[in-house]
């Protein structure tokens, strides 16, 4: 009996690592812009490109190596996407052995990818992805666009913003991870959100009223040696 497969989930840091685009067509400049946005090096290799990559290029965001793969194009690559059309070239690329040992993914052929793109719906630095496991990437889109529509607002970007600015006062504050904890459900839980559309200074106000609370509530340093 055959294993089904699963993808295991996880968010890769881009920055400055060189991600190769096999391919110039509309794929291509979706694959490539969402690199940039990453901070990634990207190399695109392609006879013919896209109008976007080739305005790309010429700002110098990315280089374009005008002509067909060679599989010696990975070799420095720590991600490869493969959005070419041309069946031979595309055969050339997934099928080597050398790729074994590289991210690959090729577009709309799961069974030729060791990881797959996942739908996504955004708001700020918040992400919510989206993946059917290839089985039906239309099915993925449209939850992610009910994600974004009915539960995904510019609030909840706005508040993980806040939020992350001030973790590392948390993690100054509040010693031990299950007090951090703790007291992140209990900012969740308050009014924060509603305050961050209305009133910046009342937000940061409840914030370290909060915080306040959570450190008087810790036990004093002679009470702890008292229990060791």
């Amino acid at each position: 009996m055959s294993i089904e497969k699963r993808y295991f989930p996880v968010y890769l840091d881009l920055t400055d690592r060189r991600c190769l685009v096999v391919g110039g067509g509309e794929v291509a400049v979706t694959r490539v812009e969402s690199f940039l946005e990453c901070g990634a090096e990207v190399t695109v290799v392609a006879e013919e490109a896209d109008s976007q990559i080739r305005t790309w290029a010429k700002l110098g965001k990315i280089r374009w190596l005008r002509r067909r793969v060679r599989i010696s194009d990975a070799d420095d690559a720590f991600l490869v996407v493969v959005t070419t059309e041309d069946g031979v070239e595309k055969r050339e690329v997934c099928t080597s052995p050398r790729m074994a040992r590289q991210l690959v993914n090729s577009h709309d052929d799961a069974a030729n990818s060791n990881f797959i793109y996942p739908a996504v719906a955004r708001s700020g630095p918040l992400q919510v992805a989206v993946t059917s496991s290839g089985k039906s990437p239309a099915m993925a889109q449209q939850l992610r666009d009910r994600i974004g529509r009915e539960l995904l607002t510019d609030s909840h970007g706005e508040l993980a913003d806040f939020l992350g600015s001030k973790r590392p006062l948390v993690t100054k504050t509040l010693p031990t991870y299950q007090l951090r904890r703790e007291f992140w459900h209990t900012v969740l839980k308050s009014p924060l959100t509603i305050l961050l559309q209305e009133d910046d200074a009342a937000a940061e106000q409840l914030f370290d009223e909060l915080l306040d609370s959570f450190k008087n509530e810790q036990v004093p340093a002679e009470e702890e040696l008292a229990l060791v």
